[in-house]
């Protein structure tokens, strides 16, 4: 008698999951800041506390991805995509997140 064998999907890692979360924030304040543009003088202050609540989420989900230690090349590629959405221009990350960039190159050296 032959045992069928059951293949159960792997669990993905935290950083996976937690770059859909990052994917779903990016949606939602893609919308806010279109809502944004639409919206009269009278609620022009409503709208950019909008947009600052959903700028903060994005980044509060990214700051969690970049925190996590990567152990394979998907989670290192997740990073570097996380990582180079935070600044259109490269000098941008030098500015404003050394610290990230630092700790990304130093691991990425470390493990290949």
């Amino acid at each position: 008698m032959s045992q069928a064998t059951v293949s159960l999907p792997q669990p993905c890692s935290s950083i996976e999951a937690l770059f859909t979360n990052h994917q779903a924030a990016l949606a939602e304040k893609r919308r806010v800041y279109a809502l944004a543009e639409q919206a009269d003088d009278a609620d022009a202050e409503a709208a950019e506390a909008a947009c600052d609540a959903a700028c903060d989420a994005e980044e509060s989900v990214a700051d969690m991805i970049l925190a996590r230690h990567a152990r394979s090349q998907i989670e290192f590629a997740i990073q570097a995509r996380v990582l180079l959405a935070r600044g259109a221009d490269p000098a941008d990350l030098f500015y404003y997140r050394p610290e990230d960039l630092t700790r990304f190159i130093q691991e990425v050296a470390a493990r290949f």
